[in-house]
C-alpha cells in the first residue's frame, strides 16, 4: 500500500464471500470472480482461525483442531480467480480441503449452531466463571498451562464479547434470532 498500511483478511470475511458465491452460483459467478481476482492480485495476509491464532500467540504447541490454514484460503482465492466458470470452480475444489465448498452455507450454519449451543451451556454454569482460567486449562499442554492473567490481557476483547453474549443468553435472548450477525 502506498500509505504504508497493511491489510490482513480474517477468515470469516472470506467465508462470507464464499457463501455468497455459492448461493448465487453460476448466475453471478463473473461478478463474484472479480472480487476474488482483486483479492488474489493484492496478496493480502490472511489470519489463522481463532484457535490456531491463540495457540501461536501463547507459544503453545497444541495441534490446531481444524484442517484449514491461511494457505488454504489463498488456494481458495486462486481457485475462484482462475476458474473459467462456476462449474470449473467446483471441479477445482475436488481433492482439496474445499471439496465440500458447495455445502459452505450448511457447514457454516452447523458450526454456528454448535457454537451457540456451547454459549448456552456456558450460560447455564453460573455467573462467576473465570473464562480466562477455563481457557487456560483447555490450552494446557503437558506440564505447561498458559497463565490466565496473560490470557485475559491478550484476549480481553474476545473474553468481553464472550461474557456479554452469555449475559444476553441468560436474559432470554436467542442469538440465532436476535443477533443474526453473531
Amino acid at each position: 500500500m502506498r500509505s504504508g498500511a497493511n491489510f490482513t483478511i480474517a477468515p470469516p470475511a472470506l467465508i462470507e464471500l464464499t457463501r455468497g458465491l455459492i448461493k448465487s452460483g453460476a448466475a453471478h459467478f463473473d461478478s463474484d470472480k472479480m472480487v476474488f481476482a482483486w483479492l488474489h492480485e493484492q496478496n493480502f495476509g490472511i489470519l489463522p482461525l481463532p484457535y490456531p491464532f491463540m495457540t501461536k500467540v501463547l507459544g503453545s504447541s497444541i495441534t490446531p483442531r481444524g484442517r484449514v490454514e491461511p494457505q488454504h484460503y489463498r488456494e481458495l482465492i486462486s481457485m475462484v480467480s482462475g476458474a473459467a466458470d462456476f462449474a470449473d470452480f467446483i471441479k477445482k475444489t475436488a481433492d482439496t480441503v474445499w471439496q465440500d465448498v458447495s455445502r459452505a452455507d450448511q457447514i457454516h450454519s452447523d458450526e454456528l449452531d454448535k457454537e451457540i449451543a456451547a454459549l448456552g451451556s456456558l450460560a447455564k454454569l453460573g455467573r462467576d466463571h473465570n473464562y480466562a482460567r477455563r481457557l487456560s486449562q483447555k490450552l494446557e499442554i503437558p506440564g505447561c498451562r498458559p497463565n490466565p492473567l496473560i490470557l485475559a490481557r491478550r484476549f480481553s476483547a474476545a473474553l468481553e464479547f464472550l461474557e456479554s453474549s452469555i449475559v444476553k443468553i441468560r436474559s432470554g435472548s436467542n442469538p440465532r434470532k436476535n443477533y443474526p450477525g453473531l
